[in-house]
């Protein structure tokens, strides 16, 4: 049992940056003030998140004046936390089965359902953490409006507390399937990878085909169906909301229900995903032939320019991890299934006549510049996306050190970084044409015009991405999951990213709101972007050397 908690607590540890800040705290006055305002830091972002979605969740429950109709909307909220933790918790329980510290942990004289169990425990309580960060502002907002109760507030904690266990056991259900194929292949990356990125896209066409049905979307949200097809098909969300929202002897009932199936769902997690992982540990030190192969003969040295070089090694690097390849790359899948999704579920609820004059709409001038900015905008947030380009550095960890030892390659690294990161959004952004064409018969000019400008719209963010990684790499790091998908710069990238791309839309419609044309409005984005990118980039050739050679001391 200590070697059960021993393992869970260095997990947690690094996975949040515990130890780093503790570190900190043991260091001079400086080091201490890092940690502080880190803390500060983290504390103000969550309260800015928690404090936001309280308020969304307050006007939603408010403007619904009916009982059965709240519930309902209830419903679809603790749906909407259980489906995120299902879909999210196959990656993370990807990255929990494939980590570097793994082969290290097998070797130890622990027992291997220990481990498993210890791994199993830590990534649960990190999506409890995110369960609990997305429903916790929705149960105070409902409980400010319906009062709150001893049964209320007794089944708001036990519900945070298991709420993730059961859609937390389906996913490692799926990936434990993906393991055990992938343990006896030596192609096992590769299927991973592939295996991962399918289920995605099988995901979303799924909850496409649930929710569609062919009826109105909102009237089927009034008055219940739609929350009724889906919780139909997973009946812990409605016992969980009806909890919640029914008080007595049937809000209890319910509870129990919910309560004893998350337990349940837990304790079968463990026994029948443990089997997977036995055989996965059993050939996780296997080398596959192919690399043996390859590793007995000498390979000729390619002459490539040095830029060219670090671009292909980024990607084979990317491709051939599956943490990095479904964390990295999601962009490039969510993207075009974002508007596929809103195409096919708007078309399903018209009829030939307004489809036809909507694609009509498209060949009118007077409207281009609205789609240019409606549909650039969405696919330049799609493709701000991008956390594989945005820890260029920090995936490099240790080995980072080499850029040291080789004169002049500081430079060349830096711009195979970054162009990698801008290949990942323009993959993004591109793959969204087809669907443009051939879904929305949008002419080829217009979405590759719609294209350019959201790569435009994006180039900033990427230059200034790849800058703050080289600034402030996380080098040091014991799983890949740990280096892309829990990087402070991914997170804090991504945000700034979401805040430049509101500001532009802010500022393009506001100009467009005092008289200034379309066209004008368009061109004064797109030169904006195109000065702030050149000067970037000046700066991120001039200050390469500088932050490279600050590397070693960290």
């Amino acid at each position: 049992m200590n070697h059960f908690w021993t393992i869970t607590a260095v997990t947690l540890s690094s996975a949040y940056g515990t130890s780093r800040l503790k570190s900190l705290w043991r260091g001079g006055g400086k080091q201490k003030l890092k940690a502080v305002l880190a803390v500060l830091g983290v504390m103000l972002l969550l309260g800015g998140l928690e404090g936001s979605l309280g308020m969304m969740f307050y006007g939603l429950f408010n403007s619904v004046p009916m009982p059965a109709l709240r519930q309902t909307l209830f419903s679809a909220i603790v749906m909407a936390g259980m489906l995120m933790v299902f879909v999210f918790g196959i990656f993370y329980a990807l990255g929990m089965l494939y980590t570097r510290d793994m082969e290290l942990l097998l070797s130890m004289p622990v027992k291997k359902k220990t481990i498993y169990a210890a791994k199993l425990t830590a990534t649960l309580i990190t999506e409890t953490a995110v369960f609990a960060l997305f429903l916790l502002p929705a149960y105070v907002a409902y409980g400010v409006i319906a009062r709150f109760t001893v049964q209320y507030a007794l089944s708001v904690l036990l519900i945070l507390a298991l709420g993730p266990c059961i859609p937390f056991m389906l996913s490692n259900l799926i990936a434990s399937l993906l393991m055990s194929i992938a343990a006896f292949s030596r192609h096992r990356e590769r299927i991973l990878t592939i295996g991962g990125f399918l289920l995605m896209i099988v995901y979303f066409v799924s909850v496409q085909l649930i929710s569609g049905g062919g009826e109105n979307q909102l009237g089927a949200l009034l008055t219940g169906g739609w929350i009724k097809t889906v919780t139909g098909l997973f009946p812990p969300a409605y016992w969980a909301a009806s909890a919640l929202t029914a008080a007595g002897y049937k809000g209890m009932m319910h509870l129990m229900l919910f309560v004893f199936t998350a337990v349940a769902a837990y304790v079968l997690c463990i026994v029948f995903t443990g089997a997977a992982f036995n055989r996965m540990a059993a050939h996780m030190g296997d080398v596959p032939k192919a690399t043996r192969k390859k590793a007995g003969r000498a390979v000729p040295m390619r002459q490539r320019r040095r830029v060219q070089a670090v671009f292909i090694k980024e990607w084979k690097t990317v491709l051939r991890s599956p943490v990095y390849a479904m964390n990295g790359l999601v962009s490039v899948v969510f993207a075009p299934l974002l508007f596929i999704m809103f195409g096919v579920m708007t078309m399903s609820e018209l009829d030939a006549d307004m489809i036809a004059e909507m694609i009509d709409l498209l060949n009118i001038g007077t409207m281009v510049p609205y789609i240019i900015l409606l549909a650039g905008g969405i696919s330049a947030l799609m493709g701000s996306i991008n956390t594989a380009g945005m820890t260029v550095y920090s995936r490099e960890g240790e080995s980072v050190y080499l850029l040291l030892t080789l004169p002049g390659a500081a430079q060349a690294y830096c711009m195979g970084k970054l162009l990698f990161s801008l290949s990942v959004t323009a993959a993004a952004v591109l793959a969204c044409v087809p669907v443009f064409v051939l879904l929305y018969k949008m002419p080829v000019l217009l979405a590759l015009g719609i294209a350019a400008f959201a790569l435009l719209v994006d180039l900033p963010g990427m230059l200034l991405f790849t800058l703050l990684d080289m600034a402030y790499p996380r080098l040091h790091w014991d799983s890949e999951q740990a280096a892309i998908k829990k990087n402070l710069n991914a997170v804090i990238s991504m945000f700034a990213g979401f805040a430049l791309l509101g500001l532009l839309g802010f500022g393009t419609g506001y100009m467009i709101y005092l008289g200034v044309s379309e066209w004008a409005a368009l061109g004064a984005v797109a030169l904006l972007c195109a000065v702030v990118s050149i000067a970037l980039f000046f700066a991120l050739r001039a200050l390469t050397d500088k932050l490279t050679a600050r590397m070693g001391s960290r």
